[in-house]
């Protein structure tokens, strides 16, 4: 009886410690006294933007290589139409990707600039912003080789027309 008690004593100091544990968290993050490290959030914020790059820029390259085998795939057995409605497929889908990368990062950016602004480290905000403008750039480039990667697989066959990145009406008429 009394290994029972002892087991439920303990089994309920564990529960109860590990319940406060997070509003102790918590209470610290709220504390005035401790003013969080600008150096440490400029990190921060430079890896998850570039976490977000390399998965963007990962998959859009994994997107084409796909793209391609199934392309060749359609222009091997004679199948153009396929390979033209692929190829646009794909171009759409590493279009949206990329958009919304460049809307994560761009979103991600304003906010870590704007806390570095308010702690009054300018100079950390600036080269946050110019990490994201670099990691922008690398996603806008990936977009770029994949969908030429995508092209050239066509070959001599015509896409039909194929949007701009920039071009939101052109994107809509190549879709439909």
């Amino acid at each position: 009886m009394s290994r029972r008690l002892i087991c439920w004593c303990v089994l309920t100091v564990l529960t109860v410690g590990a319940w406060g544990a997070p509003a102790r968290a918590q209470n610290d993050a709220l504390r005035p006294d401790i003013q969080p490290d600008p150096e440490a959030i400029a990190k921060r914020c430079i890896e998850m933007v570039e976490r977000i790059t390399e998965r963007c820029v990962e998959a859009n390259e994994a997107t084409a290589k796909r793209c391609i085998r199934a392309i060749e795939k359609a222009l091997e057995e004679g199948n153009v139409e396929r390979a033209r409605r692929i190829a646009r497929l794909c171009i759409r889908l590493i279009d949206r990707r990329t958009h919304a990368c460049l809307t994560r990062i761009g979103r991600l950016c304003r906010h870590c600039v704007s806390v570095l602004e308010r702690m009054g480290a300018d100079e950390l905000a600036e080269r946050v912003k110019a990490h994201c403008s670099d990691a922008a750039e690398k996603v806008r480039k990936s977009r770029a080789r994949a969908v030429e990667a995508i092209l050239d697989a066509l070959g001599d066959v015509d896409p039909g027309p194929v949007p701009t990145p920039t071009d939101p009406a052109s994107l809509r008429a190549a879709l439909r």
